[in-house]
């Protein structure tokens, strides 16, 4: 669980530097990420 955690942390800040700039449409990736990992 603890490591899970860490993960989605760390693929939020990628997801949040490549998509924020590139893509301000997309810029909340949480959600997107939740459903993409789970």
């Amino acid at each position: 669980m603890r490591k899970k955690r860490k993960l989605q942390s760390v693929v939020e800040e990628i997801h949040r530097t490549n998509w924020g700039t590139k893509n301000p449409v997309l810029q909340p990736p949480s959600t997107g990420d939740l459903v993409f990992y789970r």
